[in-house]
């Protein structure tokens, strides 16, 4: 899955958007924000298929977070030695 960092200038509140996130989602979009994450979708789109493409990106991020530990805990194992 491709991650995108995207830096919000913080006076002008303005952003660039990957081509591939704008030629996918199109000119005009929602975003459900929450405290520490946010979902942008296709204003208009089937909130079924949102959620379903929201948990295709759970799963990852689930697989990431597990990925970390991982390799943090071979580290610290690797620093006791």
């Amino acid at each position: 899955m491709v991650e995108f960092k995207v830096r919000i200038h913080p006076t002008e509140r303005q952003t660039y958007i990957p081509k591939l996130i704008l030629e996918s989602l199109g000119p005009q979009v929602t975003i459900l924000p929450n405290m520490n994450a946010a979902v942008l979708y296709t204003t208009g789109a089937d909130l079924e298929f949102v959620a379903k493409s929201v948990e295709i990106i759970l799963q990852d991020l689930r697989l990431r977070t597990a990925t970390q530990k991982k390799k943090a805990l071979g580290r610290e194992r690797e620093a006791k030695k």
